[in-house]
């Protein structure tokens, strides 16, 4: 529940900053990274719960510690399938509960989407990041992000 309102918050914010919803590409694999990116990020803000929770809506220390001790991995695999596979193919490996067949676990595009979000805070006002869509090249952003990422140890 606090992660779907967590999309309604994004959406309202962006409203609020004026974005212009027509340079949004809707069936980007980069439009739905940055929005499961900030609903969880908002989730986290309203809800207290484990870190897992908020990826998998149940305890699941093996799903957590995967997606943490191969954070890079997962992350470099995430931007070759971005520039490898269609949109249809992306959402199912990464986004889908049904999906996940590479690494045998589902939804991480969640997880490393969250931990794009945090990367950004570092650098960017929360609003700014909040609403990175609002810039053309709102994909190159974060693919840029996703490959700086996927270079620094954890």
């Amino acid at each position: 529940m606090a992660h779907e309102f967590g999309h309604a918050l994004h959406h309202l914010l962006s409203e609020k900053k004026g974005i212009d919803w027509a340079m949004v590409d809707r069936e980007s694999p980069f439009t739905w990274f940055l929005q499961e990116g900030i609903a969880t990020y908002f989730s986290t803000k309203m809800v207290s719960a484990r870190k897992d929770e908020y990826f998998t809506f149940q305890e699941d220390l093996e799903w957590i510690t995967f997606a943490t001790n191969n954070k890079q991995i997962i992350i470099k695999e995430f931007l070759s399938d971005l520039t490898a596979l269609d949109a249809r193919a992306v959402y199912f490996e990464w986004f889908s509960i049904n999906g996940g067949k590479r690494f045998g676990i589902n939804r991480l595009a969640y997880f490393i989407a969250y931990e794009f979000i945090q990367s950004c805070l570092q650098e960017l006002a929360e609003l700014d990041v909040i609403t990175l869509w609002r810039n053309i090249n709102y994909q190159d952003i974060i693919y840029q992000q996703l490959a700086e990422m996927a270079k620094k140890n954890r």
